[in-house]
């Protein structure tokens, strides 16, 4: 099944949905933190997949990120050790 376009955000643009900045978007996608990926050397987010993260959570997103990013550091350590 092919997505549109619509269902695509850019970097910038789940930055300014969360309310972080740019750089701790960078950061969340490079430890893991959120599902991303990159397309035409940019960072790519699906808009579903970010809106059933956010409902899965419960509380706030911003808060919960910081507290999931040390389990983000340890499955990828665990990943790349396997």
């Amino acid at each position: 099944m092919i997505e549109s376009a619509q269902g695509i955000l850019t970097l910038e643009e789940v930055a300014s949905y969360l309310r972080v900045t740019n750089r701790t978007m960078y950061r969340f996608t490079q430890e893991g933190a959120v599902s991303a990926f990159k397309l035409g050397g940019t960072w790519q987010f699906w808009r579903d997949e970010l809106n059933q993260g956010i409902l899965a959570i419960g509380k706030p997103l911003r808060q919960n990120l910081e507290w999931l990013l040390p389990l983000a550091r340890r499955l990828r350590r665990r990943q790349q050790s396997a």
